[in-house]
């Protein structure tokens, strides 16, 4: 980390911060670094998890260039954990080993703007592990309308007006996670007939259920969301599943629905975040379904 936040100061033309952050930093503190467009400095913030909760504040100037030409970027850093925004698009997320990134850029003048923080930031991304980051974000302008396809460890995408990368698990699918992080409804064929299909509604770095629906042959079940329920961060573990229990409660309160279009809705919600897609569709699965389904009539 520390050597993360050494090329966040190189990039921003600080050669060394204060000593109190380095300080902040081997007490395991929480340390936040941000720069706004248009400003000319940086301001450095620490602050302890215990009492009497000390706060300092930094504000910094850079030895060479002129900040106000800078796009916007933080950095938090807490222990082994790093976050980073690059031009209020680009989220960066590191934990030990674990790395994630997304960037949903609706607007070419977004993802220029997010192409040139990259730039900006190059030192910084190359100590914080994500050196291989400008090369798929040099891909996005590149991809044609519909187009998703894998960069390495990202995944990007466009539609339109939208363009999206991502780093990390949604669906476990290329094709999958770049079509629903474009805005497409994404679904999920399993066996006997049974499909799954649902639509996100993305603001900012969050998402929420827009639409979703459960079909078995004949019967089906539809879910309109709108995006007015809960929303999770889109680097969050876990967020397809959180998104279908959404849903899945609605499906599973019901008493419209037929008694095995409700058994499948309650045994999906009985598998535990992490049995997710893996456990979906499997003989096990199937077979609990029709014991609930038994159950019901």
């Amino acid at each position: 980390m520390k050597e993360a936040l050494k090329g966040f100061w190189k990039a921003l033309g600080i050669s060394s911060p204060p000593p109190g952050v380095e300080a902040a930093l081997e007490r395991g503190e929480r340390l936040v670094a941000y720069h706004e467009r248009w400003d000319g400095g940086l301001k450095v913030t620490f602050q302890g998890d215990q009492p009497p909760w000390n706060v300092g504040t930094f504000h910094l100037l850079p030895e060479r260039g002129d900040l106000r030409r800078a796009p916007s970027a933080a950095v938090e850093v807490h222990g082994e954990r790093l976050w980073a925004e690059v031009a209020s698009n680009l989220v960066l997320w590191r934990e030990g080993r674990r790395k994630k990134a997304y960037l949903r850029a609706v607007h070419e003048e977004r993802l220029r703007d997010v192409l040139e923080g990259a730039r900006f930031l190059r030192p910084f991304l190359s100590e914080a592990g994500f050196s291989d980051l400008e090369g798929a974000l040099l891909a996005l302008p590149r991809l044609k309308d519909g187009e998703i396809r894998q960069e390495g460890p990202y995944i990007v995408a466009r539609k339109d007006e939208v363009w999206a990368l991502f780093r990390g698990v949604l669906f476990g699918n290329p094709a999958l996670d770049g079509a629903f992080l474009v805005g497409d409804t994404v679904t999920l064929p399993l066996r006997e007939g049974v499909e799954i299909a649902l639509q996100g509604y993305f603001f900012e770095k969050r998402v929420s259920l827009s639409a979703m629906s459960l079909r078995w042959g004949e019967e089906r079940a539809d879910y309109q969301g709108k995006g007015l329920g809960p929303s999770y961060p889109v680097l969050e573990d876990h967020v397809v599943p959180r998104l279908l229990r959404v849903g899945l409660r609605e499906f599973a309160g019901s008493a419209f629905l037929s008694a095995r279009i409700a058994a499948l809705a309650e045994e999906i919600l009985a598998l535990r975040p992490e049995e997710f897609p893996k456990a979906l569709g499997g003989e096990p699965f199937f077979r609990r379904v029709w014991l609930r389904t038994l159950s019901r009539l």
